[in-house]
Formats: structure tokens, sequence, C-alpha cells
């Protein structure tokens, strides 16, 4: 089971479990995931449009959700074999939690 932290400086820590710290979603992971909030799935180049950040960055960003099992990848099976990206059950729960967390600060000036 997931625990979520909101620190005061809008990072998003999420324990994965009681014996690993408290991991950080940098801005980048979190735009990642927020982007991908109501879509089934996305292609890394579509993401990286969406995002508007570097492809490096993104690359980065999505691999680190990967390996914490917030996002899940899949390859098309036909020509071209685009890398394709979608939200986990865990994902939706964080980028939900994120998108409320945004529409709190939006609406407390």
């Amino acid at each position: 089971m997931f625990t979520y932290y909101v620190t005061c400086n809008n990072i998003l820590f999420v324990l994965i479990d009681k014996k690993r710290d408290a991991m950080p979603l940098n801005e980048i992971e979190q735009e990642v995931l927020k982007a991908l909030l109501g879509k089934e799935k996305l292609t890394i180049r579509a993401l990286i449009a969406i995002v508007n950040r570097s492809p490096n960055a993104i690359l980065a960003a999505v691999n680190k959700l990967v390996g914490l099992g917030l996002l899940e990848e899949m390859r098309e099976r036909e020509f071209p074999k685009r890398r394709l990206v979608r939200l986990t059950s865990k994902g939706v729960k964080v980028a939900e939690l994120l998108h409320q967390l945004d529409s709190i600060l939006r609406n407390s000036k």
C-alpha cells in the first residue's frame, strides 16, 4: 500500500514500502503523471509534446516511474514499433492526488 506525503515545497513523496525511504517525484515526473491522467496510453513522442520538455528528461522520468510501478510500458507489434506508456492503478492514484494538489494551490490565492 502506498502512503503519500506532500511537502511545503510542492514535491510529492511516495513511500514505496517500509524498508525504503520516501522517493521524491521531481517536477517533470509529476508533469508526466498528470499528462497521462485520463488517457488510455500515449507514445513517448506525444508525451514529449504535451509536457514540452527535452526527450532525455522525459525518458529519464518515464524510466523512473516505470521502476516505481506508477507507469507501465509496451511496444507496438507493427512498424513503427513505438513505445507506449500508461498509468498503473497506483499511478492513477498518485496522478489524481497531484491534480487535487494543483487545484488546491490554484484556488487558494
